[in-house]
Parts: C-alpha cells; sequence; structure tokens
C-alpha cells in the first residue's frame, strides 16, 4: 500500500480487493489478515469488475460519502452471528462440491478411522507439513516446510492434530478433517 501511495499520491478513490482473506478479531477489535498464504491484495487493479465500481463512484451512483464511513461499523459481526446467522445451514445431501463456499453442517461423528495417521509435524511459521529434509545426528532431524512460500528449516517440529472422521446427517454421510485449530477446540489438548 506504502508503494502505491508513493506511486500515485493524488489518488482520491482507491478500490482495494482482498481474495482469499479472513475476518479475525484481535484484542476484541475486528480486523482483516491472510489465508495460508494463499492471499492476494489486489490495489485499483485493471480489473472489469473494479472498473466498473470506479465508474460508480465518479458518477456519484455508488455508495454516498457518508454511507462509505459507515461500512465499517455495520458490516462488524461477531464470530457468533457470522458463523450461526450469516452462514448458510445445508444438509449433507445438499452440499455443491463443485463451489468453494463456506457451509455449516450439523452432523454426528460416527466413525475415526483409527489405522490413518492423526498428526503431522507442522511448521511453527505457517502450519504446513514438514518433510524430513537430512539426518544430522542419531538424535537430530532437520526439517523443511513443504510451502513454497515460507520454505522454513527447522531442528524442532510442532506436532499438529490432522485428524480424519466421517460424520453423517439425516440426507447422508461425509469424509471431513479435523484441522489442528479445530481439534483443540473440542478436545482442548494439543497434539
Amino acid at each position: 500500500m506504502d508503494t502505491y501511495i508513493t506511486q500515485y499520491p493524488d489518488s482520491y478513490n482507491v478500490v482495494i480487493v482482498l481474495q482469499l482473506g479472513k475476518f479475525t478479531y484481535f484484542k476484541n477489535e475486528p480486523g482483516v489478515s491472510n489465508n495460508y498464504y494463499v492471499s492476494k491484495l489486489f490495489i485499483d487493479e485493471d480489473i472489469p469488475a473494479i472498473n466498473v465500481f470506479k465508474k460508480m463512484i465518479e458518477q456519484g451512483s455508488a455508495l454516498s460519502s457518508s454511507s462509505q464511513r459507515s461500512i465499517s461499523s455495520s458490516s462488524v459481526c461477531t464470530v457468533n452471528e457470522d458463523f450461526l446467522q450469516r452462514t448458510p445451514f445445508n444438509l449433507i445431501a445438499e452440499i455443491d462440491l463443485d463451489k468453494i463456499k463456506s457451509v455449516v453442517i450439523l452432523a454426528t461423528i460416527v466413525h475415526i478411522p483409527v489405522v490413518q495417521e492423526w498428526h503431522y509435524f507442522g511448521c511453527r511459521r505457517c502450519s504446513k507439513a514438514l518433510t524430513n529434509k537430512e539426518t544430522l545426528s542419531n538424535t537430530d532431524d532437520l526439517y523443511e516446510c513443504t510451502n513454497e512460500g515460507c520454505k522454513g528449516m527447522d531442528l524442532l517440529p510442532v506436532s499438529k492434530f490432522r485428524i480424519h472422521i466421517r460424520v453423517q446427517d439425516t440426507s447422508g454421510t461425509v469424509s471431513l478433517t479435523l484441522w489442528d485449530k479445530n481439534a483443540y477446540k473440542i478436545l482442548n489438548v494439543t497434539a
């Protein structure tokens, strides 16, 4: 953003699009953060939707300046409200697997396979899986992050949950993966 402001100091209407970001809270303050090194930030890019929106602003047919100021306060909601009230509930049979979207299903865990690994060694920086790069001694191994954007090296990998579960509701069953953060919320222990 600093680079953009330096290059275009006279810009008045700047459109910023965050793709694959996530809404978070830190010390009870809402914010937006990146999501596992896949987030993209577009600042006044030449994208058709952005161009149409900018033309609407220039013509005065978009939001008025008073409503622009109130957007941040009116769109803020609690995690509970966002998850339970704004995200649609679906039966398993209603989930369209061809579309990426958030859904909430109310289901019962009916099976946890014991033959599959329930944990993995994760990177301390990004939580992606680590691979054993080399053995340094009888007791120490060097691990490398599999995330292309991180490439962290670690002598002490962190064990993280990756629990495969099968859940069922009245319409069907589906296999899901319970990742570290959500597993911790349920089990109240770390891997």
